[in-house]
């Protein structure tokens, strides 16, 4: 009997030094604001930046080696609905209809593994581009309705696909220096005819960094869509500013070029946050943005903002605004 419970205790020690070694993180937010938005004369009550619930976590593999995995699900605040809705597309050769489910998991889907060499996942997961310099150049990271109105047209060219499904994507940071690439499988019926693919390298030296995005989208008619975007920033004391460049063509054979300057201030627990800049598609400028606002972070996980934005080039209301609060959890 002695041994028996020696038995059950010596395997209960190292059961508990095993689930020592893995950890789950439950994590989301809950973001919703008074706003108007450019192009609409309506007051709404919406998301300011994308409401989310997700888990994640790792375990020791030992020898450096550890698994990961991340899911997360997107939701409007609002409404409790999933941002990520069925659709349903009609075939006109065979006459049916297809329902394409809308994506639980739409922010983040993948399992890999990391270590001394990098992180290696696999399924749906941001390109590469956009995390590395498409949304690094951007102070509001495409959120609220100073993006709406124009910046993620703008870093993003309106031809970047934020995220791929089934792909295969590695990321490397090594001292200053980080890599990121991407590979995708074409999905002809959801108009990606060849494989999606995107990479970015980034640059970062205490108060500079830089980086730089490419990506080819998969899409295809004219030409092979694609994007490349290329910024910089600088931090003086309080004060940040930083520059941005994007170049490129839409599948049906439209330029798109796009340059933009931003500008931040801590102040105390807040930020002020400005952005100007312009897009131009076909040489026509379609995009003129001006947009500034002020974060305020009440605490640790809860922040009040207002940012109001004009988009000129907009035939009428030109301007946004948005009043709201955001929690992280």
């Amino acid at each position: 009997m002695k041994k028996s419970l020696l038995a059950l205790a010596v395997l209960g020690a190292f059961a508990g030094a095993a689930s020592a070694q893995s950890s789950v993180t439950l994590y989301g937010r809950v973001d919703l604001s008074v706003a108007k938005n450019a192009g609409s004369a309506d007051k709404v009550i919406q998301n300011g930046s994308g409401s989310r619930l997700g888990l994640r976590g790792s375990e020791d593999l030992g020898g450096g080696l550890a698994a990961v995995f991340n899911i997360e699900h997107r939701f409007d605040a609002d409404t409790g609905v999933q941002t990520s809705k069925d659709t349903a597309s009609y075939n006109a050769t065979t006459g049916k209809v297809t329902v394409n489910s809308g994506k639980f998991w739409s922010a983040r889907s993948f399992v890999g593994l990391k270590g001394g060499f990098g992180q290696l996942v696999l399924g749906r997961e941001y390109t590469t581009a956009f995390l590395g310099s498409q949304l690094a150049n951007d102070p509001w990271g495409w959120d609220t309705v100073a993006t709406w109105t124009g910046t993620s047209g703008i870093t993003g060219g309106g031809i970047a696909k934020v995220r791929n499904d089934k792909s295969i994507t590695y990321n490397l940071t090594a001292g200053p220096v980080s890599f990121g690439a991407q590979v995708a499988e074409s999905q002809p019926a959801a108009g990606l005819v060849n494989k999606p693919m995107n990479l970015s390298l980034g640059l970062g030296m205490g108060a500079f960094s830089a980086n730089l995005g490419y990506e080819i989208t998969g899409e295809e008619a004219a030409e092979k869509a694609k994007v490349l975007t290329i910024g910089g920033k600088a931090k003086f004391g309080m004060v940040g500013v930083g520059l941005s460049y994007t170049d490129g063509t839409k599948a049906n054979g439209d330029d798109v070029k796009g340059y933009m300057g931003t500008v931040t201030a801590d102040v105390g627990a807040g930020q002020i946050r400005f952005a100007a800049g312009q897009r131009e598609t076909a040489d026509v400028k379609d995009i003129s943005l001006i947009a500034v606002g002020y974060h305020h972070n009440v605490s640790k996980r809860t922040t009040l903002y207002v940012d109001v934005a004009n988009n000129s080039k907009l035939n009428s209301e030109k301007s946004a605004y948005n009043l709201g609060v955001k929690h992280n959890f």
